[in-house]
Protein backbone atom coordinates (compact mmCIF):
# COMPACT_ATOMS: atom_id res chain seq x y z
CA UNK A 1 0.00 0.00 0.00
CA UNK A 2 1.06 3.75 -0.78
CA UNK A 3 2.62 6.00 2.03
CA UNK A 4 5.01 5.41 4.52
CA UNK A 5 4.43 2.06 6.81
CA UNK A 6 4.04 4.47 10.07
CA UNK A 7 1.14 6.22 8.95
CA UNK A 8 -0.98 3.13 8.32
CA UNK A 9 0.07 1.37 11.37
CA UNK A 10 -0.70 3.72 14.09
CA UNK A 11 2.90 5.08 14.85
CA UNK A 12 6.61 4.62 14.67
CA UNK A 13 8.89 1.84 15.80
CA UNK A 14 9.61 3.75 18.74
CA UNK A 15 5.58 3.80 19.48
CA UNK A 16 5.69 0.88 22.29
CA UNK A 17 5.49 1.98 25.35
CA UNK A 18 5.62 0.60 28.98
CA UNK A 19 7.11 -2.36 30.50
CA UNK A 20 7.89 -3.17 26.20
CA UNK A 21 10.76 -0.78 26.98
CA UNK A 22 12.08 -2.50 29.93
CA UNK A 23 11.84 -5.38 27.71
CA UNK A 24 14.08 -4.29 24.79
CA UNK A 25 16.43 -3.16 27.46
CA UNK A 26 16.51 -6.66 28.51
CA UNK A 27 16.85 -7.96 25.33
CA UNK A 28 19.88 -5.44 24.59
CA UNK A 29 21.98 -6.90 28.06
CA UNK A 30 21.03 -10.54 26.34
CA UNK A 31 22.64 -9.53 23.26
CA UNK A 32 25.86 -7.70 25.15
CA UNK A 33 26.47 -11.31 27.11
CA UNK A 34 26.70 -13.33 24.01
CA UNK A 35 29.32 -13.92 21.77
CA UNK A 36 29.63 -13.80 18.34
CA UNK A 37 30.45 -17.57 17.57
CA UNK A 38 27.84 -17.98 19.93
CA UNK A 39 25.09 -16.08 17.59
CA UNK A 40 27.08 -17.77 14.51
CA UNK A 41 26.25 -21.28 15.71
CA UNK A 42 23.23 -20.44 16.62
CA UNK A 43 22.23 -19.32 12.76
CA UNK A 44 24.24 -22.50 11.67
CA UNK A 45 21.74 -24.67 13.79
CA UNK A 46 18.90 -22.54 12.36
CA UNK A 47 19.65 -23.42 8.76
CA UNK A 48 19.60 -26.65 9.17
CA UNK A 49 16.77 -27.43 12.15
CA UNK A 50 14.80 -23.99 12.55
CA UNK A 51 12.22 -22.31 10.44
CA UNK A 52 11.12 -18.21 10.55
CA UNK A 53 7.23 -18.84 10.42
CA UNK A 54 4.67 -16.25 10.80
CA UNK A 55 1.82 -17.87 12.77
CA UNK A 56 -1.82 -16.78 13.03
CA UNK A 57 -3.84 -17.66 15.59
CA UNK A 58 -7.97 -18.19 15.87
CA UNK A 59 -8.45 -14.17 16.48
CA UNK A 60 -6.92 -10.93 15.01
CA UNK A 61 -3.16 -11.78 15.69
CA UNK A 62 -0.31 -12.66 13.40
CA UNK A 63 3.03 -12.57 14.70
CA UNK A 64 6.56 -13.76 13.80
CA UNK A 65 8.40 -16.73 15.55
CA UNK A 66 11.48 -18.84 15.40
CA UNK A 67 11.21 -22.20 16.19
CA UNK A 68 12.67 -25.29 15.88
CA UNK A 69 12.26 -28.95 16.86
CA UNK A 70 14.69 -31.94 18.26
CA UNK A 71 14.69 -35.02 20.07
CA UNK A 72 17.96 -33.46 21.82
CA UNK A 73 16.95 -31.20 24.08
CA UNK A 74 20.10 -29.99 25.34
CA UNK A 75 20.16 -28.15 21.98
CA UNK A 76 17.29 -26.13 21.87
CA UNK A 77 18.64 -25.57 26.04
CA UNK A 78 21.76 -24.20 24.12
CA UNK A 79 19.12 -22.17 21.81
CA UNK A 80 17.36 -20.47 24.97
CA UNK A 81 20.64 -19.74 26.72
CA UNK A 82 21.67 -17.65 23.62
CA UNK A 83 18.70 -15.70 22.84
CA UNK A 84 15.85 -16.42 25.56
CA UNK A 85 12.45 -17.86 24.20
CA UNK A 86 11.10 -20.85 25.83
CA UNK A 87 11.53 -24.75 25.32
CA UNK A 88 8.21 -26.97 25.22
CA UNK A 89 7.88 -31.04 25.57
CA UNK A 90 8.80 -33.28 25.32
CA UNK A 91 5.47 -34.17 23.42
CA UNK A 92 4.59 -38.06 22.30
CA UNK A 93 4.70 -38.66 18.33
CA UNK A 94 2.60 -41.92 18.87
CA UNK A 95 0.95 -40.40 15.44
CA UNK A 96 3.66 -42.02 13.99
CA UNK A 97 2.65 -45.68 15.40
CA UNK A 98 6.78 -46.11 15.57
CA UNK A 99 8.04 -47.21 19.20
CA UNK A 100 11.60 -46.34 17.98
CA UNK A 101 11.02 -42.62 17.82
CA UNK A 102 12.02 -40.32 20.69
CA UNK A 103 9.75 -37.80 22.00
CA UNK A 104 10.29 -34.32 20.50
CA UNK A 105 11.19 -30.90 21.91
CA UNK A 106 10.17 -27.32 20.88
CA UNK A 107 12.04 -24.11 21.17
CA UNK A 108 9.90 -20.63 20.36
CA UNK A 109 11.35 -17.25 20.19
CA UNK A 110 9.07 -14.29 20.06
CA UNK A 111 8.81 -10.52 20.25
CA UNK A 112 11.47 -7.88 20.94
CA UNK A 113 13.96 -11.11 21.73
CA UNK A 114 13.36 -12.33 17.64
CA UNK A 115 14.07 -9.19 15.98
CA UNK A 116 17.66 -8.94 18.40
CA UNK A 117 18.28 -12.22 17.70
CA UNK A 118 17.73 -11.91 13.73
CA UNK A 119 19.92 -8.60 14.00
CA UNK A 120 22.83 -10.31 15.75
CA UNK A 121 22.19 -13.67 13.63
CA UNK A 122 21.93 -11.72 9.78
CA UNK A 123 25.67 -12.06 9.15
CA UNK A 124 25.78 -15.84 9.35
CA UNK A 125 22.28 -16.55 7.57
CA UNK A 126 22.18 -17.55 4.28
CA UNK A 127 19.01 -19.94 2.51
CA UNK A 128 17.02 -18.33 5.75
CA UNK A 129 18.34 -14.81 5.46
CA UNK A 130 14.89 -13.46 3.89
CA UNK A 131 12.64 -14.99 5.46
CA UNK A 132 14.55 -13.89 9.23
CA UNK A 133 14.15 -9.96 7.03
CA UNK A 134 10.56 -10.43 6.56
CA UNK A 135 9.84 -11.81 10.83
CA UNK A 136 12.11 -8.74 11.24
CA UNK A 137 9.83 -5.99 9.42
CA UNK A 138 6.89 -7.53 10.41
CA UNK A 139 7.60 -7.62 14.30
CA UNK A 140 8.43 -4.01 14.54
CA UNK A 141 5.38 -3.14 12.32
CA UNK A 142 2.87 -5.14 14.58
CA UNK A 143 4.63 -2.93 17.48
CA UNK A 144 3.44 0.38 15.95
CA UNK A 145 0.28 -0.86 14.58
CA UNK A 146 -0.71 -1.87 18.17
CA UNK A 147 -3.36 0.80 18.70
CA UNK A 148 -5.03 -0.15 22.20
CA UNK A 149 -9.02 -0.40 21.12
CA UNK A 150 -11.82 -2.85 23.17
CA UNK A 151 -10.43 -5.19 25.75
CA UNK A 152 -6.66 -3.73 24.97
CA UNK A 153 -6.83 -5.40 21.80
CA UNK A 154 -4.94 -3.72 18.65
CA UNK A 155 -6.92 -1.54 16.23
CA UNK A 156 -5.62 -2.26 12.54
CA UNK A 157 -7.00 -0.78 9.71
CA UNK A 158 -8.02 -3.37 6.98
CA UNK A 159 -5.46 -2.43 4.96
CA UNK A 160 -2.45 -3.24 7.06
CA UNK A 161 -4.37 -6.61 8.29
CA UNK A 162 -3.83 -7.46 3.98
CA UNK A 163 0.07 -6.65 4.07
CA UNK A 164 0.64 -8.40 7.03
CA UNK A 165 -1.68 -11.37 5.12
CA UNK A 166 1.02 -10.87 2.20
CA UNK A 167 4.12 -11.05 4.23
CA UNK A 168 3.04 -14.57 5.54
CA UNK A 169 2.12 -15.87 2.59
CA UNK A 170 5.23 -15.04 1.65
CA UNK A 171 7.47 -16.61 4.35
CA UNK A 172 5.67 -19.81 3.83
CA UNK A 173 6.29 -19.62 0.09
CA UNK A 174 10.03 -19.39 0.94
CA UNK A 175 9.40 -22.17 3.19
CA UNK A 176 8.63 -24.59 0.93
CA UNK A 177 9.73 -28.27 0.85
CA UNK A 178 10.37 -30.37 -1.89
CA UNK A 179 11.93 -29.56 -5.55
CA UNK A 180 8.39 -28.43 -6.95
CA UNK A 181 8.43 -24.98 -8.85
CA UNK A 182 6.14 -22.21 -6.46
CA UNK A 183 2.76 -20.96 -7.62
CA UNK A 184 2.01 -18.23 -8.85
CA UNK A 185 0.44 -17.10 -5.90
CA UNK A 186 3.22 -17.87 -4.32
CA UNK A 187 5.75 -16.02 -6.62
CA UNK A 188 3.65 -12.96 -6.50
CA UNK A 189 3.91 -13.17 -2.45
CA UNK A 190 7.16 -13.38 -2.48
CA UNK A 191 8.11 -10.75 -5.20
CA UNK A 192 5.48 -8.49 -2.81
CA UNK A 193 7.94 -9.16 0.13
CA UNK A 194 11.14 -8.15 -1.59
CA UNK A 195 9.38 -5.08 -2.84
CA UNK A 196 8.17 -3.88 1.10
CA UNK A 197 11.57 -5.25 2.55
CA UNK A 198 13.78 -2.51 -0.01
CA UNK A 199 11.14 -0.05 0.13
CA UNK A 200 10.91 0.67 3.75
CA UNK A 201 14.75 0.24 4.40
CA UNK A 202 14.50 3.38 6.04
CA UNK A 203 11.66 2.55 8.18
CA UNK A 204 13.39 -0.43 9.57
CA UNK A 205 16.91 -0.38 8.75
CA UNK A 206 19.81 -3.05 8.82
CA UNK A 207 22.29 -3.11 6.40
CA UNK A 208 20.36 -6.41 4.34
CA UNK A 209 17.11 -4.42 3.93
CA UNK A 210 19.25 -1.45 3.04
CA UNK A 211 21.16 -3.38 0.48
CA UNK A 212 17.88 -5.09 -0.99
Amino acid sequence: FGGDLREHAGGGVDAAVGDGGVFRVECAILLSMTTECEWAWLAGFIEGEGSFQVVADRRIHIYPQLAATSTDRILLDRCKAIAGGNVWGPFGRAHINNVKWRPAYRWQLRSDALAAAIDAMMPWLLIKQEQAAICRMLRYATISGSIKGHYGRPVLTEEFKHWRLQLRQAVMALNRRGTGQPTEEQECAIAFARTELSRHARTFPHPFLAAA
